[in-house]
């Protein structure tokens, strides 16, 4: 696991492999990124949920085939999914990765993109550090 910005002696409940915590200068969770190849546990996602700050976001890359389960459990923990991402390993192939951007809130402002860059293979489990 990797903690950013000293807090590797907070959060017990996210002390798992795979997560990602990136703290502002109050020492308040601004970021959490984690990397799903199964369904997302909906503990998990209500741990998120309790430690984000109330301007911080959730960064979960899963393979496209998670995403309406990654999408419902995130709403289900109240984190509400704003933005996904869309990989393509080319231009002919389809989906293969996607990274899904949640915050606390209200429900609504989903915006869906889709990578455009095909020159070079964009990895979705490279998260923001």
């Amino acid at each position: 696991m990797v903690l950013l910005g000293g807090a590797s002696e907070c959060f017990d409940s996210l002390r798992n492999d795979g997560y990602s915590v990136r703290l502002d200068s109050e020492r308040r969770v601004r970021l959490i990124a984690t990397v799903v190849t199964e369904p997302l546990d909906i503990m998990a996602a209500r741990s998120m949920r309790l430690c984000l700050a109330t301007r911080g976001s959730v960064y979960v890359a899963c393979p496209v085939s998670l995403l309406v389960s990654t999408w419902t459990v995130l709403r289900t923990a109240g984190l509400e999914p704003k933005k996904t991402v869309v990989f393509h390993p080319s231009e002919e192939a389809c989906a293969t990765d996607v990274v899904v951007v949640a915050r606390p809130g209200k429900r609504g402002g989903l915006i869906v993109e889709v990578a455009t860059s095909f020159a070079k293979r964009t990895d979705a489990r490279s998260l923001p550090q």
